[in-house]
């Protein structure tokens, strides 16, 4: 089953442990590094444990274990 969301990247407060795969991809690019910081923080808590998010080729989680992500792939983090 798939269900697909529209939200406010900015505003977002998506639910904790609610997703297995979450695509932001060419988003973050134009976000300054504070806010994209806060965007990847709510994005991996709202993966669940073993949950997927895939960025961007031009874009980078700047410290993906203090989140509990660990990077898989290029451009691919797994949620601990």
């Amino acid at each position: 089953m798939t269900s697909f969301e529209r939200a406010d990247l900015l505003r977002l407060t998506p639910r904790p442990h609610a997703y297995d795969l979450i695509l932001c991809r060419n988003t973050a690019i134009y976000f300054n590094e504070d806010v994209r910081d806060k965007l990847h923080t709510a994005l991996a808590e709202a993966l669940r444990p073993g949950g997927y998010l895939l960025v961007g080729s031009t874009e980078r989680v700047a410290d993906p274990t203090t989140i509990d992500l660990s990077p898989v792939l290029p451009f691919t983090y797994r949620k601990s």
